[in-house]
């Protein structure tokens, strides 16, 4: 009969594991880093795939005022950049085509381009 306990402890891990993989999946996105220092956005040319889960995130890391704010202007996004924390954008509800990004003043500029 011990046999029969370890046999259900066995089923009960390998379901748990199956689940866990099935979650990851669901969840799996896209993500590239976009850095905001030294006057500009590293890299400052960003390609994401349509029809994926997509999303930037920008690290603020410059204090200057003039990068506070993100505008996509095509998209009607306004995004505050705190500095030195990260702040994830999500992009798999737009179409494809170039979107111009930049800061408040255009100091900063750089492109998304949408596949």
């Amino acid at each position: 009969m011990p046999w029969i306990s370890g046999a259900l402890f066995l089923i009960c891990l390998l379901l748990i594991l199956s689940f866990r993989q099935h979650i990851k999946k669901r969840h799996r996105h896209n993500s590239i880093l976009v850095e905001v220092k030294d006057f500009h956005y590293q890299p400052p040319r960003v390609k994401l795939k349509a029809s994926k889960a997509n999303q930037i995130v920008f690290l603020r890391t410059d204090s200057n005022l003039c990068s506070e704010y993100l505008l996509f202007p095509e998209l009607g996004l306004s995004i505050r950049l705190k500095l030195n924390k990260q702040v994830s954008v999500n992009f798999s509800a737009y179409p494809p085509g170039e979107y111009e990004f930049y800061s408040a003043m255009n100091v900063y500029s750089g492109k998304l381009t949408i596949v």
